[in-house]
């Protein structure tokens, strides 16, 4: 069973149900103060409804979405990402077993880059890439590193769950049910808004997890195609979401799912506040102000310049509006001229594609 195959299997539940079961009330979005940032673990959080900051966002969009929709298969797809919110017996992804190793290694405060390489030498297919990923223009300083552990000082201990997660990424992340292609993109674009926003970064405190958060910007998509994909295998092509529907739905919600994964994950509370938010400086408006709390302000217009650059990279189009918001934006965080950065971010993303291909 691949890695988004998540689902215990069971009966659905009806929209219905699931509204009637338990009343919702969520309080109104507020301002969020300037506190300073704490992580949130995944153990931390109990199986219940709507705990956490991304999971009362994805709650809040999901039941307002429920409202308008009266086709039952629709009905059916949204009820199934309800109960994946609620911890319903639909499962959200699980972080990849090598990031756990990784993030067990660097939990515990005094750890060193000789324990961090161990833990990353513990698969030997991994170390290789590790090696290698690290020589790419995206990291390499000068000569050569030819270890794990010099890998592992080059990269940073901090950087090294990123690095990880990339040569992961497609093989036990990027996968939907029958729509490859689809897979495919998405991971070419999440490679490429990571090494976009490792380069723009403004700091090193953002550049921490600047590539983390390109890598996951868009996984809510990949997450919402799965579920629609298994609808329809489940049912033996009887259930269908309309693809109006999910393309309205994916584009409305997939930051909210983003967001709700790097939560459970046990990430930093800028770096999930950043993909729950990851379009709004591109929108602009008051909620922009309303909802990004000021110690996630910077990551938050790292991940929407990059998340625009990967598309410009990947040769897609970019209409005038959004064109514009990202000029504003890339000098709101003083990263240069688009055109510049564009060529960079191109030139750094393919050497890191040829580097996780050569090895795989």
């Amino acid at each position: 069973m691949g890695f988004f195959d998540w689902f215990r299997k069971s009966d659905s539940t009806a929209l219905d149900e699931v509204l009637a079961r338990e009343p919702v009330v969520l309080p109104p979005r507020q301002s969020r103060a300037a506190e300073p940032a704490r992580p949130v673990r995944a153990a931390a959080l109990p199986p219940m409804a709507f705990a956490g900051e991304a999971a009362e966002q994805v709650a809040r969009d999901l039941f307002a979405a429920a409202a308008t929709i009266s086709d039952p298969n629709d009905r059916l797809f949204v009820s199934t990402l309800i109960r994946a919110v609620k911890n319903e017996g639909v499962e959200l992804p699980a972080m990849p077993e090598d990031v756990i190793r990784i993030q067990r290694v660097l939990a515990n405060p005094d750890c060193d880059a000789r324990e961090l390489a161990r833990a990353i030498k513990h698969d030997p297919a991994l170390s290789t890439r590790f090696v290698s990923v690290a020589n790419s223009p995206l990291y390499r300083r000068a000569e050569r590193t030819n270890t794990v552990e010099d890998s592992v000082v080059r990269v940073g201990m901090k950087q090294a769950t990123s690095l990880v997660l990339a040569i992961v990424s497609k093989a036990k992340m990027f996968r939907v049910a029958d729509d490859a292609a689809a897979a495919d993109r998405l991971h070419r674009h999440a490679l490429a808004a990571g090494v976009a926003a490792k380069l723009i970064a403004p700091n090193a405190e953002v550049e921490n997890d600047a590539f983390l958060g390109g890598l996951l910007h868009d996984l809510g998509r990949v997450f919402m195609l799965s579920v629609a994909s298994n609808q329809y295998r489940d049912s033996r092509g009887q259930s269908r979401v309309r693809p109006t529907t999910l393309d309205y739905l994916v584009d409305k919600l997939h930051a909210g799912f983003s967001g709700l994964v790097a939560e459970r994950w046990g990430f930093s509370q800028p770096l999930v506040h950043a993909l729950l938010h990851h379009h709004l400086p591109e929108e602009g408006g008051a909620d922009l102000v309303i909802l990004v709390p000021p110690f996630a302000e910077e990551l938050t217009h790292t991940l929407a310049c990059a998340d625009l650059i990967a598309h410009l990279v990947l040769e897609e189009d970019l209409d005038a509006d959004r064109e514009a918001a990202l000029v504003g934006m890339l000098e709101k965080i003083g990263a240069g001229e688009p055109e510049e950065v564009v060529v960079d971010t191109k030139d750094a993303y393919e050497a890191l594609q040829y580097e996780l291909g050569r090895n795989a």
